[in-house]
């Protein structure tokens, strides 16, 4: 069995470990976000000048 000092000090660092990976995910899930944000943008700032070319050649 561990020493209580050890268990401590394991729990401590599986502890880290795992807030260092939820970090992590979470660090991704918003850049995630913020790329489909900027395509998402992207994407209707070209829908919206293809627009406004068509309706200027219109004119």
């Amino acid at each position: 069995m561990l020493e209580s000092a050890e268990y401590v000090g394991l729990a401590e660092r599986v502890g880290w470990l795992w807030h260092v990976r939820s970090v992590r995910q979470t660090c991704h899930v918003r850049a995630a976000g913020w790329v489909g944000q900027a395509r998402e943008v992207r994407a209707a700032g070209s829908v919206g000048h293809a627009r406004e070319a068509r309706e200027a050649g219109q004119a």
